[in-house]
């Protein structure tokens, strides 16, 4: 109220007050009902041009709630408007407003779609909207949209616009606001029942020959040329990798066994890691390996500090850059080997037993922040000094583990080894322990070659299906499978013989509801539900058939 008397001791009207839900709009200008912004000819000429609307209503229409409501705010220069309001109320606003006798309009934001009534002041009474998921600010398009009804061309020099913020908001958020930008178009076309029926009543139509016409159709097949030319792409790419028969057979032979190798030991260690073989062994300076599962990323060796065994966490040191003072539970790791004072730190990081990776057989005693880098520093020299290939780890016996999983994992993984072993990339480089760059063996060196290429070749077979198979969807109509599933649906419940409609589609034509409740009704109907019902019980059951809005956003 504050802000709309500011706006008009200054003169800064018209004004149009943006709500987000009707019970606002409604709410908000009841509020107003004290004041009036019309003088005594205006009063009398609203109530004149509203008596002329609606006289060609019946006179129990003209007693409805709503239209006795509006008018005293009329005749004081203040305006509703909504998608609630009755279509000819919401004329005689719009007419009211452009002739300067509705001072202020409090409206939802669909005033601003489609109708030129500028003004010259438009106020926000918040820049979160609910959107049907969850509450959001403005998109640029939202905002620019909206805030562009102020200034009337020719009237006005500058427009107004005044956004009411009661919370604290990052001025990122309000820049993206302001700066505007188109939003992205998407078609929001999808199927009823209500409409497939309408579209077979209608000869030479069907509901193909709309979705075939739709915008989703043609925002499916704009990608249409992209796909073709990655197709292209895809296919000479791999054309160009060439691997003969019996390398690219040895080479997916050990690419499998490695694969299912390297799977069934996930299996086991995600069995090591249950929390009734775990916990015991989380005691304070236990050295572990830690790759948090959540994102793959690999924190090396850290001392655990304590454990919850409620919660299953472990909270353990380790190693990682200086934490940004704005991001105080963002880690970055970094390995020993980098370690320097000024940049890096010890930090003791929660962890779930999921992301303990390694649980080492060692223990860190001093568990100072020094002590244990040193420690950690010592780990990594004895396990590069040793050749080992990780941290040394408790084994199952150690750690008491009696699973018939993980036994017959173990059992499968040294048939595995046993295959592995007879391959001939495996025999080739694997065996003798060398790289690719210390193997001067010609034929090892051309497998390492062929090995690359293969991974290569797998990956582009692996995108040219997808890219296959977005083409094929792009190039069928859309929702050609749910019309299919909806029509035997109808068909089940006799509303269609074959595509011929029958009586109870036509009823179910002529019924309107919202949330496309058309077939329920149309069922209620038929089933003689409501034909031994008086009329407070029919009102009371199809009143549950009407959209009611939330007000709790």
């Amino acid at each position: 109220m504050k802000i709309i008397r500011l706006v008009m001791d200054r003169q800064m009207y018209p004004v149009i007050v943006f709500s987000f839900s009707k019970k606002e709009c409604e709410g908000n200008a009841a509020a107003m009902s004290k004041l009036n912004f019309n003088t005594p000819e205006e009063d009398a000429l609203v109530e004149e041009v509203f008596k002329n609307a609606i006289e060609n209503l019946g006179e129990e229409d003209q007693q409805l709630p709503a239209i006795e409501h509006l008018l005293p705010l009329l005749r004081k220069g203040v305006g509703i408007h909504h998608s609630g309001l009755l279509p000819i109320l919401k004329e005689i606003v719009e007419l009211l407003f452009q002739s300067g006798l509705v001072k202020v309009l409090f409206s939802t934001e669909t005033f601003a779609m489609g109708l030129n009534m500028p003004a010259r002041t438009v106020v926000f009474t918040a820049l979160k909207k609910f959107d049907g998921d969850s509450n959001r600010f403005l998109t640029g398009g939202e905002y620019i949209q909206m805030s562009g009804r102020a200034g009337r061309r020719g009237l006005d020099r500058v427009g107004v616009v005044i956004a009411m913020i009661d919370e604290a908001v990052k001025p990122d958020v309000l820049k993206t606001m302001v700066s505007g930008g188109a939003d992205v178009l998407n078609s929001s076309f999808h199927l009823t029942y209500n409409m497939i029926l309408n579209l077979l009543r209608v000869e030479d139509i069907n509901p193909t020959y709309v979705m075939m016409r739709s915008f989703a159709q043609f925002q499916r097949e704009r990608t249409r040329p992209q796909l073709e030319d990655r197709l292209k792409l895809l296919t000479s790419q791999r054309d160009d990798i060439t691997i003969s028969d019996d390398q690219e057979k040895a080479l997916l032979q050990y690419f499998r066994c490695k694969s299912q190798i390297q799977r069934k030991e996930e299996e086991r260690k995600a069995i090591m890691r249950d929390p009734k073989y775990l916990a015991q062994y989380m005691v304070e300076g236990r050295f572990v390996h830690i790759i948090r599962a959540s994102d793959k990323t690999d924190f090396n060796i850290g001392v655990v500090r304590s454990i919850n065994k409620v919660m299953n966490t472990v909270n353990v040191s380790v190693i990682c850059a200086k934490v940004d003072p704005a991001a105080p539970n963002s880690f970055t790791p970094r390995h020993v080997t980098d370690y320097d004072s000024e940049t890096a730190a010890l930090y003791t990081v929660p962890f779930t037993f999921d992301d303990v990776d390694t649980t080492g057989r060692h223990r860190c005693v001093k568990l100072t922040d020094q002590e244990i880098i040193q420690s950690i520093s010592k780990m990594h020299r004895m396990i590069k000094d040793q050749s080992l290939p990780a941290l040394p780890s408790l084994t199952a016996e150690e750690m008491g583990i009696a699973d018939e999983s993980f036994d017959k994992a173990g059992i499968q993984i040294e048939k595995l080894k046993t295959q592995l072993e007879k391959n001939t990339y495996y025999i080739a480089i694997e065996k003798q322990g060398l790289t690719a760059a210390e193997n001067t063996d010609a034929t090892s060196g051309t497998l390492q070659l062929s090995y690359s290429n293969f991974l290569k070749k797998r990956e582009v077979d692996r995108e040219l299906k997808e890219t296959e198979v977005e083409l094929s969807n792009v190039s069928r109509t859309v929702f050609v499978e749910e019309l299919n599933q909806m029509k035997r649906v109808l068909r089940r419940m006799k509303f269609l013989d074959d595509d011929l409609v029958l009586q109870k589609a036509r009823v179910a034509c002529e019924i309107t509801t919202t949330d496309e409740n058309e077939i329920l009704l149309t069922e209620l109907l038929f089933r003689g539900v409501l034909s031994n019902l008086d009329a407070r019980m029919v009102v009371s059951l199809l009143s549950c058939l009407v959209n009611a809005v939330s007000y709790t956003h």
